[in-house]
């Protein structure tokens, strides 16, 4: 009775309420019939969450003043990163179908600190914000938030998560009024649909299922080449098989310093980071069809601070939890967590494989900007409905509509070119908050649910009484 107790209590769910968006084909633990089913399906996973993985590395390698070769060492690391971390977190962490990748919320950060602090003290200070997310994780101290983090706010930082995304995607379409561009974006989204509404009875619904996977293979390297000039050149001289470096840049012992200031402002972007990693965890639990657990926040951030450790032995980036697959997840209703399993395998050979890695970066951006919008759309929705399932309360209305106007219009302003010079001089938790929707998200949907359900509304029914 005793082992039966602490069991539960491990496993507590985050919220009294379980919410039920989607009845998945093939459930967490279940596996596709067929391998090559199971193939397909991961490789599509990967596919799409290949922007930042090659973007962020660049930036933070020319923000180091890295030399070519170590800017392309840092894309692979990176990625190989990527695919260890996520094959870690499904098989031994919180063991939910999530795909990690580097962090542009921490990404972000280094970039602005690199003109304060030496590249020894951003190295030293990933790893030291990546043993403190281990102790997060390890100690259990994420379940005591449950109060402050109820579904509403969950619903809220979904939300704010498809929308953010989903505008970053239109951007890459639209941006520059590019009429190419415009008509890569809009034909991979025609062609999704095509496969996933006209041809969804084909195959046993493999072609439905797969339809992301193959517009982005229709469009971004069957048709863009004609339309769009590529840079072979880059596929063309990388070596077919390569290791990352061990200790490219340095270790705890040797190379690295431990600065307060770094350390510091890291936190700040690691707590940032942890928020959005919750939501991440949320949502994927939505879509999954299963309860969200405290069992799932405490492994979760405890695996991506072990990751965060390894990652700049190898000289990587630290890493995080991805929002698109759980986009990925809601589209084609695929939850195996066996199926990212075989995904994390395809992103471990990009980093071992320069060359595939770099055909998939020469892939327009238009084109990953129509799959990211696809995406996040079923990430949107996710959150719309996960917010329509919690009582429809005056309190929980006001809670839902102030957040969201704060949460999408605060970062707006902040984040004009006239306001560029008072943010930049702001402190660096408040620089984060200002200009990032999804931890305004997390802080006024906090503060608010704890001022409207908590303590207002509380002493209104105790006065009743």
């Amino acid at each position: 009775m005793a082992e039966t107790t602490k069991s539960e209590c491990r496993d507590e769910l985050v919220w009294n309420e379980v919410p039920h968006l989607i009845e998945p084909i093939y459930k967490v633990d279940e596996r596709p019939e067929k391998m090559w089913e199971t193939l397909l399906y991961g490789w599509q996973h990967t596919l799409i969450d290949m922007g930042t993985p090659l973007v962020l590395p660049i930036a933070v390698a020319s923000a180091l003043k890295l030399s070519a070769e170590q800017s392309i060492a840092m894309i692979s690391a990176t990625l190989f990163v990527m695919g260890i971390s996520t094959l870690l977190q499904s098989t031994f962490g919180n063991r939910l179908p999530v795909i990690e990748g580097p962090c542009s919320t921490t990404g972000a950060t280094i970039i602005s600190m690199t003109t304060l602090f030496p590249a020894s003290a951003i190295w030293g200070a990933i790893f030291f914000c990546g043993f403190v997310e281990f102790l997060v994780g390890s100690l259990g101290l994420l379940k005591y938030i449950r109060v402050f983090f109820p579904m509403a706010v969950a619903g809220l930082v979904i939300t704010c998560i498809g929308l953010n995304l989903g505008i970053m995607g239109v951007s890459w379409i639209v941006e520059g009024a590019d009429k190419i561009n415009i008509c890569l974006g809009a034909t991979v989204i025609f062609v999704t649909f095509v496969f996933r509404f006209l041809l969804g009875n084909i195959f046993k619904g493999v072609l439905s299922r797969g339809s992301i996977l193959f517009s982005i293979l229709i469009v971004g390297l069957g048709i863009a080449p004609f339309v769009r000039e590529m840079n072979w050149h880059e596929v063309a001289v990388r070596p077919w098989f390569a290791f990352p470096e061990l200790f490219p840049f340095g270790h705890p012992f040797e190379g690295w310093t431990f600065v307060h200031g770094a350390i510091l402002g890291l936190l700040v972007a690691i707590l940032g980071s942890v928020v959005e990693m919750l939501g991440d965890f949320a949502a994927t639990s939505a879509v999954c069809g299963i309860p969200y657990r405290v069992s799932h926040m405490n492994k979760g951030v405890k695996t991506i601070g072990i990751c965060n450790m390894i990652a700049p032995l190898l000289g990587s980036v630290s890493v995080t939890s991805y929002s698109q697959n759980s986009g990925l997840i809601a589209n084609t209703r695929i939850a195996s967590r066996f199926v990212i399993q075989v995904g994390a395998c395809f992103i471990i050979l990009y980093g071992l494989c320069p060359k595939f890695a770099a055909l998939l970066s020469i892939i327009p951006q238009a084109v990953q900007g129509g799959v990211f919008v696809l995406v996040c759309c079923s990430i949107t929705v996710a959150g719309l409905e996960l917010l329509h399932s919690v009582p429809q309360t005056d309190g929980n209305k006001m809670l839902i509509g102030l957040t969201l106007l704060f949460a999408l219009g605060t970062p707006i302003y902040f984040n004009a070119p006239e306001h560029s010079y008072f943010i930049q001089n702001l402190p660096m938790f408040l620089r984060l908050l200002l200009s990032n929707s999804i931890v305004l998200a997390v802080v006024v949907g906090t503060f608010l649910n704890i001022l409207i359900n908590h303590i207002l509304l509380r002493s209104q029914n105790d006065k009743n009484e």
